[in-house]
């Protein structure tokens, strides 16, 4: 059975546990489910994000970058924190740049990687609480 869209797995109100198995999986146009939930979850908290890349993924297409880029500038999507899940040299070095792009834009969620998903999980939450906490001080 051939696998058309990445897993979608909601672990806490905003925190997403997205697992992708395959590389064709990461381009934009297998994202609708993800779009979805990113919005429903968004009105619940900001989102913490883990990304979970199955060892045979060893790079990242070149539009990815642009339709992350889109997502975190989207008005209805809260995105806090962006954990990514792999044991590829290439994606951290892509993870990196995309964390870079942020820091130029002046916006953006925070991102790193992890060769263990608990350990994703565990910085995502952390991400998250940290994000809701700034905003509530700011707003103050």
């Amino acid at each position: 059975m051939a696998v058309l869209v990445p897993g979608v797995e909601a672990l806490a109100p905003g925190l997403l546990l997205i697992h992708y198995e395959w590389p064709h999986l990461l381009l934009p146009e297998a994202h609708g489910e993800i779009l979805t939930r990113c919005r429903e979850e968004s009105a619940l908290a900001p989102l913490g994000l883990v990304f979970l890349l199955a060892d045979r993924i060893h790079e990242v297409p070149a539009s990815v970058r642009p339709f992350w880029r889109g997502m975190v500038e989207h008005p209805q999507i809260r995105i806090a924190a962006m954990a990514i899940v792999t044991t590829s040299w290439s994606v951290e070095v892509e993870a990196m740049a995309f964390s870079v792009t942020n820091a130029m834009h002046g916006r953006g969620p925070r991102v790193a990687v992890f060769r263990e998903a608990r350990d994703g999980e565990a910085w995502a939450r952390a991400a998250q609480a940290d994000w809701s906490q700034d905003r509530a001080v700011a707003a103050d």
